[in-house]
């Protein structure tokens, strides 16, 4: 499990990155506006990464070459973060959008099936342990040289102990244009459900000092929140087998009801403290059971292109993140921010029912006569 080890650098470095950022940004400017449009920017690029390193990861056959392409440009994003933030912040949105899906496919073609299951619960902990290890850096060293120095670490262990190995290029154009066509509905409903999770956690920050709470509360909750969804994410296997679709909905009604819920305390007034916290942690770890499910159901078919795929499903994600910061500025105020993420919400449950409408006519057998009736009428 050696050649793993570097990714909890790389995770570390982008977590602190990701998380300090926004939230020194947002207590210098106190402008919801300007928060969005960095939140975009960073979301943007990320976007265009996750398509663009899904196609590379498809075509190319070299993983340890990309693994120290990674660490590379992310030393030389942390040099110019520490001289300008905007940038280098940036500049870690595009290269972070390769660190995950190039060692899933590390961990694919490296080990047998038999030990993918350990294979894949030991990567998700050294992710787990750099998502911990970047909030608490967030929280009390946030210093962009410890950004670079992690990078460097992660460039060291991916030279010494990454295999060097042809990995398998999985283009298929033809095959490719069908299941985008296939792909239409649920990429809307999952570009929803993210826009919505956006306006949530990008207000989460303007929330919390609306409700006097200190700024470590932000890393604290995030911690806390990282713990729990490496929980969730073991059991939500096992828990949705089956049932993949209820869980979809109760995702969608569930983080519905929260939105709605804080935009009603919002317009309120009403001062609750920490209590915001019990709404965070309600919301943030629904994502791994709807995701488990969502990727479970739609992406399920898919015999290649599946970097491909997941890359364009990642990108409508990170759109869905531009247009969620864009939102936050329009919106102006929690309450508005609040409700757009209630509509959004109501979207993706829309569009996710028209996918399976749409699955269930296509399998539905078609008699000779109702197909001559179909051409007729559509001559």
């Amino acid at each position: 499990m050696r050649k793993f080890i570097g990714q909890f650098f790389i995770t570390t470095a982008l977590t602190e990155v990701s998380l300090v950022y926004p939230v020194h940004f947002y207590a210098v400017h106190h402008s919801l506006l300007l928060l969005g449009l960095i939140t975009a920017l960073y979301n943007g690029l990320n976007g265009i990464g996750s398509y663009l390193w899904g196609l590379i990861l498809d075509s190319m056959k070299t993983r340890k070459g990309l693994l120290i392409v990674l660490s590379s440009m992310g030393a030389m994003s942390g040099a110019v973060y520490s001289f300008n933030g905007l940038i280098g912040y940036s500049m870690i949105g595009f290269i972070s959008a390769l660190d995950a899906p190039l060692y899933s496919l590390v961990l694919l073609e490296t080990m047998t099936e038999d030990d993918l299951v350990r294979g894949n619960s030991v990567l998700s902990e050294i992710s787990l342990a750099g998502n911990i290890a970047g909030s608490i850096l967030a929280s009390v060293y946030p210093n962009p040289l410890v950004v670079i120095g992690l990078f460097l670490v992660s460039l060291v262990f991916n030279m010494l102990f990454v295999p060097s190995y042809d990995g398998r290029t999985n283009a298929n154009r033809k095959e490719m244009m069908n299941d985008l066509k296939g792909l239409y509905y649920p990429v809307i409903s999952y570009f929803a459900f993210n826009l919505s999770a956006e306006l949530f956690f990008t207000v989460y920050v303007p929330l919390n000092y609306d409700m006097g709470n200190p700024e470590y509360v932000v890393f604290l909750s995030y911690t806390i929140l990282y713990l729990v969804d490496e929980f969730v994410y073991n059991k939500a296997v096992s828990m949705i087998k089956g049932k993949e679709i209820k869980y979809i909905y109760l995702s969608i009604v569930g983080r519905a009801v929260i939105s709605l819920a804080l935009a009603l305390l919002v317009v309120s007034q009403l001062k609750i403290g920490l209590g915001i916290v019990g709404f965070f942690m309600a919301f943030g770890p629904i994502f791994p059971v709807y995701s488990t499910a969502f990727f479970s159901v739609v992406v399920k078919g898919l015999k290649r292109n599946r970097a491909t795929m997941l890359g364009l499903l990642n990108s409508a994600e990170d759109i869905a993140s531009i247009i969620g910061g864009l939102a936050v500025g329009v919106a102006e105020t929690l309450f508005g921010a609040y409700m757009m993420s209630f509509y959004a919400l109501a979207i993706a449950m829309f569009s996710f029912s028209a996918y399976l409408s749409l699955k269930r006519l296509q399998s539905k057998p078609v008699s000779p006569q109702e197909k001559k009736e179909y051409t007729q009428a559509s001559s």
